[in-house]
């Protein structure tokens, strides 16, 4: 995870792909729940955060295929389609 100080209070977050996913399990959320509380304590210091986040062909990779990662375009963008949902839910509910 890569902060970004701006100008003041504003924080931009990088959060990769391999911070939040893993091939075999899907999305991390227990790494996810550890990313927001560290956000909402700056958010209590008065920070202004913004996420910029990957993760929603990883998050997608595992319930989607079972026997490796996709690898056309096709294949990453319904990974990703399915794995969207899954990645906002989890930080919803972190």
């Amino acid at each position: 995870m890569k902060e970004i100080s701006l100008a003041g209070n504003k924080v931009v977050i990088k959060i990769g792909t391999n911070l939040l996913a893993d091939r075999a399990k899907g999305i991390n959320r227990d790494r996810i729940d550890t990313i927001a509380k560290s956000v909402s304590s700056l958010q209590s210091r008065g920070k202004q955060i913004a996420i910029v986040t990957s993760g929603a062909i990883g998050a997608g990779n595992a319930p989607a295929w079972n026997e490796g990662s996709p690898r056309a375009i096709p294949e990453k963008q319904a990974a990703a389609a399915i794995g969207q949902p899954i990645l906002m839910e989890a930080y919803e509910t972190a």
